[in-house]
């Protein structure tokens, strides 16, 4: 982990999983040469007093400032004294050592008072459901919360397209106005406004981690009511503050799903934390109605489908964009699992883990199914063959040592960081270690199914999911979203793009299973 670089700055503590995102779509930027160009750059965010006293502008110029301090060691916050306030403590909780004051070294500017946008000076505001960038007027009064925040992590966006111009294939060198408009996702139809009221139902999240939050981020800027269930078994760790909106730095070893109910303290939305797996109790057993899913592998989302909901409103990342689906008609249209379908064979859970880790598959088979955290040893009436598994010769040695310490020894790790692991479960071990990157940054050359994205893809993500389910719960609006129901977006080409993306369903999905199809109708008519 990073600490302090320089002699004025101080890198998020978390640097070495920003670099696990960033490095890999920056042609390969170590940890030391992406410190090296974040200690030379201040990120200035400015922001007029009246523009401020708008609650949709202030929430996006906070949802800014908690991007910035994830990434940047030096803020530049102009804004009222008030505000500034807030933001230097947002920013702190975050980032303790994160620094203030005027630019240092290279000046990237976000700003909310219009004018002359450059390569290095995003401007943003929000204009009905549009989500404006590059555009010369200044925000202003009676903005749409989500326009606001959605403008405010594409600007964030087109100022790492600009840090890092010369590293990316559609770098920022020039601006480039466009709009995004939340409604339409197209071009800007001037629908009506968010009501005053809107009451989502009783909605169940699955999963908490990084879109998941930005999701609840979002809809705690909104007049929603309702229920929300936020399910996720996993607390968070160090390496989840490169992306979680949610979470500062003294929340680690916090339940995910409490982050959540905390973020909504005080809305309308009544939060039920449920910090256990999907489908683990009766309150994410099959049947209910409806999901939203931010879950980050594609078997958890085609289990997701199989419990046949009514309607599931899903979000993603991955390297190369963005996306969102909604998920109303099953066995008409792409079901989740469709998305998510594979289109080649694939190896089971347990032998991806176990190549990813150079494990023996029995081995991990039994972490698994047996709930045994990597750091013990394998209880040795535990350690017996499958019908396709044999024990091997070295099994004996299983119960003697845990996963975690052979897989330190060998692959010649440093304990430090690793020994730090050893409560958590194998398929924990798999997405901290290998799919986030920590056993490639120490030589060991595997690919996992995750990928970690960063913090402005998954705060862009989860407020485009927000949208998805406002916008489906008000008939008027409704009406005027696009019929396709997958919508993608690349946040590293930015600009205008075309996001609704036909979609059919899927060669062998479930979907297509008369009994799925009956069970559906059965329970939804």
């Amino acid at each position: 982990m990073a600490g302090q670089v320089g002699d004025y700055m101080s890198l998020p503590l978390f640097l070495s999983r920003v670099q696990n995102a960033a490095g890999p779509l920056l042609g390969g930027l170590s940890e030391s040469e992406l410190g090296e160009c974040l200690e030379g750059s201040t990120l200035v965010l400015e922001i007029d007093h009246d523009a401020a006293e708008d609650a949709a502008n202030r929430a996006g110029y906070l949802l800014a400032v908690n991007l910035g301090a994830r990434l940047y060691p030096r803020l530049g916050i102009d804004a009222g004294e008030a505000l500034i306030a807030d933001a230097t403590a947002l920013a702190r909780s975050i980032n303790p050592g994160c620094e203030f004051g005027p630019p240092r070294g290279r000046e990237l500017i976000l700003s909310w008072r219009g004018g002359e946008p450059a390569a290095e000076r995003v401007t943003v505001c929000a204009q009905g459901w549009g989500a404006v960038v590059d555009g010369n007027d200044p925000a202003g009064a009676g903005a749409n919360p989500l326009a606001a925040m959605a403008a405010a992590a594409l600007g964030i966006g087109e100022l790492f397209r600009a840090l890092f111009a010369d590293r990316l294939a559609h770098g920022r060198i020039r601006p480039a106005p466009f709009t995004l408009d939340l409604l339409t996702l197209g071009a800007p139809a001037g629908g009506p406004p968010l009501p005053t009221e809107v009451d989502l139902g009783t909605v169940h999240l699955a999963g908490c981690g990084a879109i998941g939050e930005a999701f609840a981020a979002a809809l705690r800027e909104l007049p929603v009511t309702g229920t929300l269930v936020a399910v996720d078994h996993e607390d968070v760790d160090e390496g989840n503050l490169q992306r979680y909106l949610l979470a500062g730095i003294t929340d680690v070893g916090v339940a995910k799903p409490t982050l959540v109910e905390r973020a909504l303290e005080g809305t309308r939305l009544s939060v039920e934390p449920v910090a256990s797996r999907w489908g683990a109790d009766e309150r994410t057993a099959p049947g209910r109605e409806t999901i939203v899913s931010a879950l980050d592998t594609k078997q958890g989302r085609i289990e997701l489908q199989g419990g046949l909901p009514r309607e599931i409103f899903n979000a993603w990342t991955q390297p190369e964009d963005i996306g969102v689906s909604r998920h109303q008609a099953f066995g008409e249209t792409p079901c989740l699992a469709c998305l998510a379908w594979p289109t080649r064979p694939r190896p089971s859970r347990s032998l991806m883990i176990a190549e990813a880790l150079g494990e023996h598959e029995l081995r991990v088979n039994h972490y698994l199914g047996n709930n045994v955290p990597v750091g013990q040893p394998l209880p040795a009436p535990m350690i017996q063959g499958t019908r396709r598994l044999q024990v091997p010769l070295e099994a004996s040695g299983w119960a003697e040592r845990s996963l975690l310490a052979d897989l330190i020894e060998r692959h010649d790790l440093p304990p430090g960081p690793f020994e730090n692991l050893g409560g958590l479960m194998v398929e924990q071990l798999y997405r901290n270690a290998v799919c986030a990157g920590m056993l490639i940054e120490h030589g060991t050359e595997k690919e996992g199914e995750v990928s970690v994205p960063l913090a402005h893809q998954s705060a862009l993500a989860g407020i485009l999911l927000a949208s998805a389910l406002v916008i489906d719960r008000v008939p008027e609006l409704r009406a005027l979203r696009p019929e396709a129901p997958v919508v993608r977006y690349d946040v590293l080409r930015g600009g205008e793009q075309h996001l609704p993306r036909p979609r059919g369903r899927q060669d062998r999905c479930i979907c297509w299973d008369p009994d799925y199809q009956a069970a559906y109708a059965d329970r939804w008519g």
